[in-house]
C-alpha cells in the first residue's frame, strides 16, 4: 500500500489484510465466470461413461450440448458453490502471500517498495559505474526499482508454497461441501438415481450438517491431499509471474 509524501514522492505502509482479502476473493469472482462452465463440462466428462446419461466427445462440444438442451443459465449450474470454495482460497492465497512477502523482503534487508528517492539516489550511485558494466544509468535504475519490489524465483516458489498450503488448508471444508454437491447432482442424473450418504440441499445446508455430523476434523478430511495439488502449482504459478515482472520492469520501466 503506497501513500504521497510532499514533493510527489511515495512513502511505504503496512499492507492491508483486509485489501489483499477482499482483491483475491473478487479476483476469482470474475476468474469464475470462465472457470464454472469448464468445471461443469469436465464433471459431465468425468462421469458419462459410469452414468450413461451425455455423450460429450470434447469439453466444447460439453459446453455447447448443455447450453442446447438445457440453456445458458444451466452452464453456470453451481456458480455460487464454486464461488464459495474457491473465492475463500484465492483471498486467503493472495493475504498470505503478500504478508509473507512483505516479511521475507524485510528480513532480507529489502523493502518491498522504495521511494522515488531511495530509488533515484539508489542508480545514481550506480551509474558511476556505468562505462565500467556497460549498462545505462535507465537500465540500472530500473534493475534496482525492480529488484526492490520483486522476489527471486526461488524466494517466491516458497512464498507460494506456504501461502497455497496455508490457503488449501484453511478452506478444506468448503472445498469438501462443493465436492459432494458435485457428486450428488452426477448421482442423482444417473441411471439408477443411486443415493449418495449425504443428501445436501445448498451449500451452508451442507455445511451445517457437515461440521454438525462429522465434526471440525472431519471437516478437514482430505487436506493433506488438497495442499499437495494446490502449494505446487500455487508456488510455480506465482514464481513464474514475479519473473516475469522483474523482467518487464527491467526492460520497460526504465
Amino acid at each position: 500500500t503506497m501513500t504521497l509524501e510532499e514533493g510527489g514522492g511515495e512513502k511505504e505502509k503496512e499492507g492491508s489484510f483486509a485489501v489483499d482479502f477482499v482483491s483475491g476473493f473478487l479476483a476469482e469472482a470474475v476468474s469464475c465466470v470462465l472457470w464454472v462452465p469448464i468445471d461443469v463440462s469436465k464433471e459431465q466428462l468425468q462421469t458419462q461413461a459410469e452414468l450413461k446419461v451425455t455423450n460429450h466427445t470434447g469439453s466444447f462440444n460439453a459446453i455447447r450440448n448443455i447450453i442446447r438442451h438445457d440453456g445458458l443459465l444451466k452452464i453456470y449450474r453451481g456458480y455460487y458453490a464454486t464461488l464459495l470454495s474457491f473465492g475463500p482460497f484465492s483471498a486467503f492465497y493472495f493475504m498470505f502471500y503478500e504478508q509473507f512477502k512483505t516479511l521475507l523482503l524485510q528480513l532480507r534487508g529489502r523493502r518491498p517498495r522504495l521511494s522515488n528517492e531511495q530509488n533515484q539516489g539508489g542508480a545514481d550511485s550506480s551509474c558511476e559505474n556505468e562505462r565500467k558494466v556497460g549498462t545505462s544509468c535507465a537500465e540500472q535504475a530500473a534493475e534496482v526499482a525492480g529488484s526492490s519490489r520483486s522476489l527471486l524465483f526461488g524466494e517466491a516458489l516458497v512464498v507460494g508454497t506456504c501461502a497455497g498450503a496455508a490457503a488449501s488448508f484453511i478452506t478444506t471444508p468448503l472445498d469438501l461441501v462443493k465436492l459432494r454437491l458435485q457428486v450428488q447432482r452426477s448421482a442423482a442424473r444417473s441411471a439408477s438415481g443411486r443415493q449418495t450418504p449425504f443428501l445436501y440441499n445448498s451449500f451452508w445446508q451442507g455445511m451445517k450438517e457437515l461440521l454438525g455430523q462429522e465434526g471440525l476434523l472431519g471437516s478437514f478430511r482430505g487436506a493433506g491431499a488438497r495442499m499437495l495439488v494446490f502449494a505446487p502449482s500455487s508456488a510455480i504459478g506465482i514464481a513464474t509471474m514475479e519473473t516475469l515482472k522483474s523482467w518487464y520492469v527491467r526492460k520497460f520501466e526504465a
